[in-house]
């Protein structure tokens, strides 16, 4: 089940995106109407109430509404969910430096030709598609065992035999993985070697820029030629001679599909 939201503050908009997004589902993979659940929203503040309850797999959000507009919904929807495919569906607004700083998947204009419209619409539903076959990991924190959807990780690091998660900050009270009394957070230990986990993760937005590291490039806060930072983490990470070709090859095909 593929859940979208579509926010927008003109119900004739809402219901045209709405039908697009059925036909063109009808002919991916056969895929039928009831394997999208679409909720629309007329306004930011309710979609991010509901966000508190709801986990997205695709917004669909316009810029300009009466209130809140679609910018300052957008920050706030990042605030909550990093991995959720936004997409701006906007009628006379121009993309601009503060609309891609919450990472966009597309841009729609609601006056672009039915072609394109659908061109990126399915490969938007192609992207929920594929983020939601991403793999699972098993791990432990402390005696208790977890399941950690690989979307949710920041970063992977190597830790003895095995490897140690690092969650996303937006994730990790869905894995009640909390500060304790000293401010620390509690290890999330998987038994799997770092080269097994990156075998599962690197047809994903994952890259192994050092021996010891795998990083989820939806967190890359920025990176030049031997280091890069992420978001939430203040120390700087290094990219290793070995890894550096294959891994500026995926930030840069990364990057690039972000802005199709």
């Amino acid at each position: 089940m593929i859940k979208i939201a579509i926010c927008d503050d003109c119900a004739e908009d809402r219901e045209v995106l709405i039908t697009q997004i059925n036909e063109i589902g009808k002919k991916i993979n056969n895929t039928l109407d009831n394997d999208f659940q679409i909720k629309e929203y007329s306004c930011g503040q309710v979609l991010l109430e509901q966000m508190r309850e709801i986990a997205f797999d695709i917004i669909f959000l316009d810029i300009q509404m009466d209130g809140m507009d679609g910018n300052e919904t957008a920050v706030k929807i990042r605030e909550i969910d990093m991995n959720v495919v936004l997409v701006f569906f906007t009628g006379f607004v121009e993309p601009s430096c503060q609309t891609f700083e919450v990472q966009p998947f597309r841009y729609i204009m609601k006056n672009m030709d039915i072609d394109t419209m659908n061109k990126y619409i399915q490969s938007v539903l192609n992207k929920a598609i594929s983020n939601a076959n991403i793999p699972k990991l098993s791990a432990n924190i402390g005696k208790k065992k977890i399941i950690v959807n690989a979307k949710d990780v920041l970063y992977i690091e190597k830790y003895g035999k095995g490897a140690r998660i690092h969650l996303a900050m937006a994730s990790r009270e869905d894995y009640m993985c909390l500060l304790d009394n000293n401010g620390n957070l509690p290890d999330i230990r998987s038994t799997e070697k770092l080269n097994v986990i990156y075998e599962k993760l690197k047809r994903y937005e994952f890259g192994c820029p050092h021996n010891s590291y795998i990083i989820n490039f939806n967190y890359l806060l920025s990176c030049e030629a031997n280091t890069y930072y992420l978001i939430g983490v203040d120390s700087e990470f290094t990219i290793s001679r070995s890894k550096e070709k294959e891994f500026h090859a995926k930030k840069n095909l990364f990057l690039s599909e972000k802005i199709l």
